[in-house]
């Protein structure tokens, strides 16, 4: 089995004043401790760039200077395999738009969704586990780190 990484948990991983830094660090011990691959998206890595180096004050920024975004990212790559899109992704995107009725901003959701069905993965790792609530019925399973340390115990 393996799990796909959202972007937040990409985020908390490598920023230690992040108040979810222990418990996503643990999940990811523990997920290598399986020898669970991980997986993550190019638009993941862009998320994850865009909040390292924007400033603070838009929308919880790190404002990291490029020479640490950059290393941070080589970071986060060396832990996870980037999964591309196909051409079978935006249909499978359109279908999930349409089928949930997602509007604005979780479009973004049903894309991560789309790339994962595209790759026949249904393991999510994320802090956000509501926003993929609508996708159990394809499939997904969207656990948050302090759910799947419980299963650890």
């Amino acid at each position: 089995m393996a799990v796909f990484i959202d972007s937040g948990i990409l985020l908390r991983a490598i920023h230690r004043t992040d108040p979810f830094y222990t418990d996503v660090r643990a999940a990811a011990r523990e997920l290598f401790k399986r020898d669970m691959p991980l997986f993550t998206g190019l638009q993941h890595l862009a998320e994850f760039w865009n909040v390292s180096t924007r400033p603070p004050g838009e929308r919880g920024g790190f404002n990291l200077p490029l020479d640490e975004a950059t290393k941070r990212l080589e970071r986060v790559r060396r832990g996870v395999k980037v999964i591309t899109e196909t051409p079978l992704t935006p249909d499978i995107w359109t279908t999930l738009v349409r089928k949930h009725g997602v509007k604005g901003v979780h479009v973004h959701d049903a894309r991560t969704v789309a790339l994962m069905l595209t790759h026949s993965l249904s393991e999510l790792l994320t802090l956000n586990k509501q926003d993929f609530a609508r996708y159990r019925d394809e499939g997904i399973v969207a656990l948050t780190p302090a759910e799947l340390l419980a299963t650890a115990r």
